[in-house]
């Protein structure tokens, strides 16, 4: 009966010695790609209660492919340390890991740890090509060649010159100066970010000669203009253009006995392009006021 009693008093003298097991499996991981290293738990990853500490690491059964089934032990390096470390380089979206710590009088206490991973891919290996002359634009829409990522997506483009908008996917407007490529690059919502290996875009810009009023082939004038352009030519006229300085033509031009009526044109910098039957093209900028 001493004995008994004996062993009651020592357990509540151990119990009152040592304080409540406590143990953390550590923060939530996320990888922004699939060979990071990873090691989980915590520092220390149990406290408290009685040493030495029993640890195993565990997690739902997960079929991969051809039917194999991973167990925690696939993995990582080690299911009974305090720390292990991811060994496993394939793919995994989301996987939970359940650890389980017993202290030496039997106190068990548990936690869990989840791992998130961002995948990347790259869907085409060549470009999309386009020629244009010089201040022309090419409206871009065909979206990236690459995709995946966590989440939210932000793409971004480089370089930036010549893009009307360089943070949208698809459908923004392109009018570089000389020959460029276009290279996309995502960053998903935890921030990890991938760039293509090769460009989404690859813009050919022929140079073209840029007509002023001293070449008396074809005259303009007055610029700056308000409501009309006189054009003088010495070749006859085929065609008349007027472009944006987005490249967007526009469309409602009125040409006639020599006069091109811009007066709802909005004020700004305009493109004229100028086409002759002969085959030569000219080139103007004008003002409207």
């Amino acid at each position: 009966m001493k004995i008994k009693f004996l062993v009651i008093v020592l357990l509540l003298i151990s119990q009152i010695l040592h304080a409540q097991l406590v143990i953390n499996a550590g923060d939530n991981k996320h990888r922004c790609t699939a060979d990071s290293s990873v090691q989980f738990g915590s520092n220390p990853t149990a406290i408290g209660g009685v040493e030495p500490y029993v640890y195993q690491w565990s997690m739902n059964p997960m079929e991969y492919v051809s039917q194999h089934i991973l167990y925690a032990s696939a993995l990582l390096d080690d299911t009974t340390k305090a720390n292990p470390i991811l060994k496993y380089g394939g793919q995994l979206d989301s996987v939970t890991f359940f650890l389980k710590v017993t202290d030496a009088i039997g106190t068990e206490c548990f936690d869990t740890v989840t791992l998130t991973t961002s995948y990347f891919n790259t869907t085409m290996s060549d470009c999309y090509k386009y020629t244009i002359s010089q201040d022309d634009s090419v409206y871009l829409d065909k979206g990236a060649n690459i995709g995946g990522g966590w989440g939210n997506i932000v793409y971004s483009w480089t370089p930036t010159i010549g893009l009307n908008d360089s943070n949208l996917v698809s459908g923004f407007w392109a009018k570089p100066e000389v020959s460029t490529s276009y290279t996309a690059t995502i960053i998903d919502v935890k921030g990890c970010r991938f760039t293509a290996q090769t460009p989404t875009y690859c813009i050919t810009v022929n140079p073209l000669y840029i007509a002023t009023n001293s070449v008396r082939s074809v005259n303009i004038y007055p610029n700056p203009a308000q409501k009309e352009l006189n054009v003088e030519s010495v070749s006859e006229i085929e065609n008349i253009n007027i472009y944006d300085m987005y490249g967007r033509e526009i469309k409602d031009i009125t040409f006639e006995n020599g006069r091109i009526y811009i007066d709802n044109l909005a004020k700004g910098i305009y493109l004229l392009k100028i086409s002759s039957r002969q085959s030569a093209v000219y080139y103007y900028r004008f003002v409207k006021i």
